[in-house]
């Protein structure tokens, strides 16, 4: 008996060292998690567009890191919707993550058909910002419309080109013409992006708001008039133009607040997210991503890395606000 005992209690306090001895490794060794095959990137755009530059340079990097192929996966059509979907039932195994607009993301689930519930995706993080781009508001030369004063006393109805119903270009116009209280704006909805200005010169409608890497060369051959800042600031090279902050607007600002964002799917699992978390930001704060978004200043980009947990509140904090103004903006 006593033998037997004493067997036990050894048996027991062995029990104990090992209990105490591995839990305390456990996380350490989750959140280690390496992939062993190859990680699919989802950009929901077209190649050679800005996400999938950006979407190229994180696969890369993220290649280095991991020691395993990451592969950048082109999926466009209905402005993102497409690929982000694909990448919210994807299988959350840390095998497929995304990245694209987080305002596209907003608007496709409060505009279109989206089957998918943003606010569960994984966020692991951000390396752009194009709030402190304003997107310029434009009218055509020649017809009157020379000022936002202008525009405001017109004695029609003021004709909007846009992009599609439940598009970021339609959202924000809608919400413009609701903020100045409009009377009755047109909204054509039947351009692709490259399509609007053109129209607009044409005088096929009367202004448009688009960002500045596609206004920008009407704007510089005077093909167009800018009359109103969407944006925190002024324009840098028309002083004279007012901001819709200045002119007391300054919640239309949300509107081109757009993050270009990495994600998981839903429920992937803690020490995945962690691993993938770490390494995108290590990529977006990384030389070459510096770099890289040098460059892509002047084409309208902004370069702000944020990890994935404040990534995650600024998006909410969009989706808040342009939430609370849809009853004005379908």
């Amino acid at each position: 008996m006593k033998f037997e005992k004493k067997v036990i209690s050894k048996i027991v306090l062995l029990s104990v060292v090992i209990v105490v001895i591995v839990m305390p490794i456990m996380p350490t060794l989750a959140a280690e998690w390496k992939p062993q095959k190859t990680i699919h990137l989802i950009v929901p755009d077209a190649p050679g567009t800005p996400y999938d530059g950006e979407a190229r340079i994180i696969s890369n990097e993220l290649a280095k890191l991991f020691g395993t192929p990451v592969v950048v996966d082109n999926i466009a059509g209905g402005g993102m919707l497409r690929g982000t979907t694909a990448a919210y039932r994807a299988k959350p195994d840390g095998y497929t993550i995304a990245f694209f607009s987080s305002m596209a993301l907003i608007i496709n689930q409060l505009f279109q058909d989206a089957t998918y519930d943003l606010t569960k995706f994984v966020f692991l993080g951000q390396c752009t910002n194009t709030a402190l781009i304003p997107t310029p508001i434009t009218t055509t030369v020649g017809k009157g419309l020379d000022t936002w004063e202008d525009v405001l006393k017109l004695n029609r109805p003021f004709r909007w080109g846009t992009v599609g119903k439940g598009t970021v270009s339609y959202v924000s116009q809608k919400a413009i013409s609701h903020a100045f209280k409009f009377k009755d704006p047109v909204f054509i909805t039947t351009y692709s992006g490259p399509e609007v200005l053109p129209a607009v010169v044409r005088g096929e409608c009367d202004g448009a708001g688009l960002p500045w890497d596609l206004a920008e060369p009407f704007i510089k051959t005077g093909q167009v008039k800018v009359v109103l800042s969407l944006g925190k600031t002024r324009i840098k090279d028309f002083p004279d133009v007012p901001s819709v902050g200045d002119l007391g607007h300054p919640e239309l600002e949300k509107f081109i607040t757009n993050y270009h964002i990495a994600v998981a799917p839903p429920g992937v699992p803690k020490n995945i997210e962690t691993a993938l978390s770490n390494a995108v930001y290590k990529v977006v704060t990384s030389d070459v991503m510096k770099e890289y978004q040098t460059r892509a200043v002047a084409k309208g980009a902004v370069y702000e890395a944020l990890a994935g947990d404040v990534t995650r509140t600024n998006v909410m904090a969009c989706l808040d606000l342009i939430n609370s103004l849809t009853p004005y903006l379908k």
